[in-house]
């Protein structure tokens, strides 16, 4: 039950899917710096809920973290995309 909320409000931040990170600072001012502070700022909000839900999920079992774990990955990597696509524009 916690990883599907979990999985629920990291897609609100993103707003519904992870790619909407990338359109969204390709919408930027141009500034590259002001889109990268734009990720970090998203990634230090993500990384405190990532946190909660891995110590949270303590409890779980195996299968649970590791499915939990996975989700985790698959966001940090669409982060990095993003960060990659931000200071390559």
């Amino acid at each position: 039950m916690r990883s599907v909320l979990l999985v629920d409000l990291l897609q609100h931040d993103y707003g519904g899917r992870p790619s909407s990170m990338i359109e969204t600072i390709k919408r930027g001012d141009g500034d590259p710096l002001a889109r990268l502070a734009d990720v970090l700022s998203s990634f230090a909000l993500l990384s405190l809920v990532l946190l909660f839900s891995l110590f949270s999920s303590l409890c779980f079992s195996w299968v649970a973290q590791f499915s939990i774990l996975l989700r985790i990955a698959l966001v940090c990597f669409h982060l990095l995309a993003a960060v990659a696509k931000a200071l390559s524009l």
